[in-house]
């Protein structure tokens, strides 16, 4: 926002958008600027913080899909639980929750083919879930790419 007024004015509108939606969390806002510039930073560090810690030798992943803001709540506890599901305790999810566009990032080993099955058979559940179930988007932000080219017909 331009000024205070209109940022009021935008909070206000949201808030009432979002009141349509059974929260998990308390929405919070903040005008505080240390506060949001420590949001800001949190948010830019998320992939170099994923790439700090995986194993020597395994590709760091990201990808953005998009689903339809009315089943937002229910398809993040999917992805999350997907992610459980195949054991990537390193694996963030963020994004532009207010389009319904999420980045997620995971480390993969590429040279073991019982890693990559696994990996195999998390994606296929990805597409299954963003593409048949919610009819969402494979590619919200970006370009498709090696990862999802594979299943843009599924789309």
């Amino acid at each position: 926002a331009l000024n205070d007024n209109q940022l009021d004015v935008q909070i206000t509108q949201i808030e009432e958008l979002l009141k349509e939606f059974t929260v998990v969390r308390n929405i919070y806002f903040t005008k505080d600027e240390y506060e949001y510039n420590l949001y800001w930073k949190i948010r830019k560090g998320l992939f170099p913080a994923v790439g700090a810690v995986r194993v020597k030798g395994t590709t760091v992943i990201i990808e953005d899909v998009a689903y339809p803001i009315e089943c937002l709540a229910e398809a993040t506890l999917e992805l999350q639980n997907l992610f459980k599901k195949y054991d990537y305790t390193e694996a963030l999810i963020f994004g532009h929750a207010l389009e319904g566009n999420f980045h997620f990032v995971f480390t993969q080993d590429f040279s073991d083919a019982k890693e990559v099955k696994r990996y195999d058979n998390l994606m296929n559940e990805v597409v299954t879930s963003v593409a048949v179930k919610y009819e969402g988007s494979l590619k919200a932000e970006h370009g498709t790419g090696r990862n999802m080219a594979a299943f843009i017909e599924v789309e």
